[in-house]
C-alpha cells in the first residue's frame, strides 16, 4: 500500500522542501511526505500545559505570564516537524524550544520499515476539540522507557492515510 501514490501525494512537499521521489543518501527514495496541522497541534499542547499547570497554585500565574512565549514556542516547534516515508524507513525531524523561548533543540529519528510492528492513530477528547490526531509508530524492542510507541506525533494531517 505504501507504493500506491495518489495525485495529492505525488505533488506533496514537506516543510523542509522534500518532494516525493527525492532520494536522500542512507534513507532511500521518498514515497510520501506528511503535513502537519501546526495550529491545532500547538493549541493541543498549550491546552495540555494549561491542564497540568492548573493543578498547582503557582501554575496559573506562571501560565498567564508566559502564555505568549509558550504559544510562540509551541507553534514554531509544530511548524518545524518533517515526517516522510521512504522505501527504506520512516524519517522524522523536528525542533522545539526548551527553557521557555531561549534554547532551540532538534530531534531526528529514522525507523527502518522492517522494525515497525504497529502503526496506530489515536484521538482523545482534547485532541478532538483542537482537531488533531496522534500517529504512533511501534517497533520491535522499542527504546521508549514508558513502553509506548517509539514515535508519537501529534497533528499529522490525514494520519489514517499516512498509516495506509
Amino acid at each position: 500500500p505504501a507504493q500506491d501514490l495518489t495525485a495529492d501525494m505525488a505533488t506533496a512537499k514537506g516543510p523542509l522542501g522534500m518532494n516525493v521521489g527525492d532520494v536522500v543518501e542512507g534513507e532511500g527514495r521518498t514515497i510520501r511526505v506528511a503535513t502537519f496541522n501546526t495550529g491545532g497541534a500547538a493549541n493541543y499542547m498549550l491546552l495540555m500545559a494549561f491542564v497540568i499547570l492548573l493543578s498547582t497554585v503557582f501554575g496559573i500565574p506562571f501560565f498567564l505570564l508566559f502564555i505568549p512565549c509558550l504559544m510562540w514556542g509551541l507553534k514554531k516547534g509544530a511548524e518545524s516537524q518533517n515526517l516522510r516515508l521512504t522505501d527504506e524507513a520512516v524519517v522524522y525531524d523536528a525542533g522545539r524550544y526548551d527553557c521557555g523561548c531561549c534554547c532551540w533543540s532538534t530531534t531526528s529519528k529514522m525507523i527502518t520499515l522492517d522494525k515497525i510492528t504497529d502503526i496506530s492513530v489515536d484521538q482523545n477528547c482534547c485532541m478532538r476539540c483542537t482537531g488533531v490526531e496522534t500517529l504512533g509508530i511501534q517497533t520491535a524492542g522499542s527504546s521508549n522507557p514508558q513502553g509506548g510507541p517509539e514515535l508519537s506525533l501529534v497533528g499529522v494531517n490525514d494520519a489514517k492515510g499516512f498509516k495506509a
